[in-house]
This record gives C-alpha cells, structure tokens and sequence, in this order.
C-alpha cells in the first residue's frame, strides 16, 4: 500500500519493539520502534512513534520523544494505520501498561501550570 505521494507505507513487519500501553478512557496508545528512521514531511527523523487509537475510532501515529511523554508531529501518512494498529493490539496482553505513570506525570505537569494539551 501506498500513501498520496506514492511512497510505500510502513507495517508491522518495519517495528522493532513495542514499549508499553497505556490505556485511558479517551485513548489507548502504544509506544513503539521502527527499525529505521521515519522521515516527516517537515525533514526532522525519528525510530521512536506513539500510535493513538482514540475513542471516537480514530487512529493516529506522531513522533514520540524520548524524555517524557510528549508527541510532537503527526507521521500518520507514513504508516498503514489498521495494519499497525492490529498488530499492536495483538500485543497488547504482552506489555508493560504504564497507565497510571503517564496520568501521574500529566497532572503533575498540569499541576505546575504547564500547558499539557
């Protein structure tokens, strides 16, 4: 499968590893290694992704950072959505769900005025 421009999508089959799950009752989402960098249509490249399966039965993936918990750009393009997003639920039993950690952090975050939106 390909996306707009003509380039191949990334699969399961391009994951390296899978972190951790966390699961809220707006979203579940998965942390995850490609094998290779993915390049964003803004130029920046990264092997570390977050993929959101969100309430409402929307799927996205964005760059995940390595320090924290943040996201900060939409490679959903990159990817073929439903084929990752099975393969991670097919994991999902498997990894380490670090829900409470991540609402912890947020509120924290929140709690010192930072904007956590």
């Amino acid at each position: 499968m390909t996306n707009t421009n003509g380039t191949e999508l990334l699969t399961s089959v391009d994951i390296s590893n899978v972190n951790w799950k966390v699961k809220t009752e707006d979203f579940t989402t998965f942390e995850f290694r490609t094998k290779e960098n993915v390049e964003s249509d803004e130029g920046y490249d990264y092997d570390l992704h977050r993929l959101f399966l969100h309430k409402d039965g929307s799927i996205d993936i964005q760059f995940a950072n390595e320090e924290d918990y943040d996201i900060h750009e939409d490679v959903s393009n990159k990817f073929d959505l439903n084929n990752v997003a099975e393969y991670l639920l097919s994991q999902i039993s498997e990894l380490e769900n670090i829900t409470e950690t991540y609402i912890a952090h947020y509120e924290e975050r929140e709690a010192n005025g930072e904007d956590v939106a």
